[in-house]
């Protein structure tokens, strides 16, 4: 993992979601990325958690930005 760049992560994260939304089954979203299921089902759990993080984060933003104008100019809310 130390060998690969941070944007090869992130290109890998995108195709995940896009087989997903597509309806493909993690043997299949496996089977084309190389990998096994068991390493798609971890990178999906993965990529659950990290979505969960930055709607809280974002919730937060919208509710400071609602006690200050300036902030939400800033966001644009």
């Amino acid at each position: 993992m130390a060998n690969v760049k941070f944007e090869e992560i992130l290109k890998t994260d995108v195709e995940i979601v896009e087989m997903i939304a597509e309806g493909l089954p993690y043997r299949e979203i496996a089977a084309r990325l190389g990998s096994s299921r068991d390493a798609v089902k971890l990178k999906v759990r993965r990529l659950k958690r990290r979505f969960s993080r930055y709607k809280r984060y974002v919730e937060t933003l919208e509710k400071i930005a609602k006690k200050n104008s300036k902030i939400a100019g800033m966001l644009g809310v």
